[in-house]
């Protein structure tokens, strides 16, 4: 099943009294979800964390696509009267779905699937992915992250939701609900620090990414075969490229087309843009992409003020549509005396797929960025369908 006759479904359904019921996580997350699990050839999926099960039925999707698979669903309930079982009938995907209600939560699940696959004192893997969307607390979803690690077969990836996600305020009730939680645990980015003290330090992963704007984490586990799909967004690990262009601030800017509110001087080496307002934004001269396949946008900036800004990346591939918010990546940026470098995956396919326009956007302002650089990058690819392209 497409992902777009998924989404459809799941946007069709009404409660007997004709209500829609909105459930879903942003498209743009359930589709990378949908293309990681396709393209990656995954056929024995986790989810941790049901809610309502829309990606759930999602995954389930993809593997139908497949053509076969098993996503296996785990919660502390079942909900009533709209839930997981209800939405895998609608869409037709029951077939694909296990559904395990735990009243003591997912990690005893793990627990016991590490015990099931354990001989001689060593797990074997069994999982080729983890869509994680549970507790959105510390302590549970760190020791669900350790134990998901033990379960992942080498290239699979582990998805976490909610990276901005906190306590407070998070739904009309949550003085009651969290009523005994400290304010460090309240207004604490808990899955954020899951992300980045646990998962990104972890020995066994190798590859990170963030995409939806900061929302979602994405880790893949080491493998020596290159993955046939990447999510587009921040990259937080280094990457290899097989081919590089750089350009001088000065020259990617000059030529630029800037919209009002943008204010460009030069800096030494460096060139100052100023935002006088939200959203000014420039369109990089046609030099830089010359219709060809960009994977990869590389900016060396340094945000002057305020302590931080949105910067907002645009690409129009050859499918010719406008600059749209789907074809885009928003990177968070601290105030900083250091030169950073930006790195940001605007294609994870080994397809290629030509740039013909990239805009860059300040989206918060006013502020003051300094711009020294700006490359282009991709991989080598050697037919135009690409299959032969050189990941590492």
């Amino acid at each position: 099943m497409t992902f777009e006759h998924v989404l459809d479904l799941l946007r069709s359904y009404r409660t007997k009294e004709g209500e829609q019921v909105l459930f879903l996580l942003a498209q743009d997350t359930m589709e990378s979800i949908y293309n990681c699990v396709l393209n990656s050839g995954a056929r024995a999926c986790l989810e941790l964390g049901t809610g309502l099960g829309g990606t759930t039925c999602v995954i389930a999707a993809a593997l139908d696509e497949l053509g076969g698979g098993r996503v296996t669903t785990v919660d502390m309930l079942v909900r009533e009267p709209i839930g997981v079982d209800v939405l895998a009938q609608h869409t037709g995907l029951t077939q694909y779905i296990e559904v395990i209600s735990d009243p003591v939560g997912y990690n005893w699940h793990l627990g016991e699937m590490i015990n099931r696959q354990t001989g001689k004192g060593t797990c074997a893997p069994c999982l080729d992915f983890c869509f994680l969307d549970g507790a959105h607390e510390w302590g549970p979803d760190a020791l669900a992250t350790f134990l998901v690690a033990k379960l992942l077969r080498p290239g699979s990836w582990l998805v976490l939701d909610d990276l901005d996600f906190k306590l407070r305020g998070c739904q009309p009730g949550w003085k009651t609900v969290f009523a005994d939680r400290t304010d460090r645990e309240l207004d604490a980015f808990q899955v954020d620090r899951v992300f980045n003290l646990v998962l990104r330090q972890h020995p066994d992963f190798g590859e990170f990414t963030v995409s939806d704007g900061g929302r979602t984490g994405w880790a893949r586990k080491k493998s020596p075969d290159p993955a046939p799909w990447y999510p587009s967004g921040l990259v937080l690990d280094p990457i290899t490229l097989d081919w590089r262009e750089p350009f001088a601030a000065s020259d990617v800017v000059e030529q630029s087309q800037c919209s009002d509110g943008l204010t460009v001087t030069k800096q030494d080496t460096a060139v100052s843009l100023r935002a006088t307002r939200n959203d000014p934004n420039f369109i990089v001269p046609d030099s830089v992409c010359k219709d060809r396949p960009i994977d990869v946008l590389s900016l060396r900036l340094r945000l002057v003020a305020p302590t931080t800004e949105t910067l907002q990346v645009f690409w129009i591939d050859g499918l010719g549509h406008p600059f749209n918010e789907k074809q885009s990546i928003r990177a968070k940026i601290a105030a900083s005396d250091d030169w950073h470098d930006l790195m940001i995956r605007i294609n994870g396919s080994d397809k290629p797929r030509p740039v013909h326009a990239i805009r860059l956007d300040l989206t918060d302002g006013p502020s003051s960025l300094l711009l020294e650089s700006m490359s282009i990058g991709g991989w080598h690819r050697t037919s135009a369908s690409g299959r032969s392209c050189r990941w590492r």
